[in-house]
């Protein structure tokens, strides 16, 4: 990947990452009742998603995929 690739790639995630990380966390502390657990599986969701751009590229399927993965 070209330089400027891997720019716009970091720059459209952080964008993803702002917009839906509290939700995630959010979610998942209605599961867990635990700020540090619900954290913690947020950041997971979002470092397995760093790897898989066809997902938070794509504006449909991210709640549906975020959400299973939380669970």
């Amino acid at each position: 990947m070209t330089h400027i690739k891997e720019q716009e790639k970091k720059r459209k995630f952080e964008q993803f990452f702002i917009l839906t990380f509290p939700k995630v966390k959010a979610f998942a502390w209605k599961i867990l009742h635990s700020e540090e657990d619900a954290e913690d599986i947020a950041q997971d969701i979002f470092v397995k998603l760093w790897d898989n751009p066809e997902i938070w590229e794509n504006k449909e399927t991210w709640d549906s995929y975020i959400y299973t993965m939380a669970r």
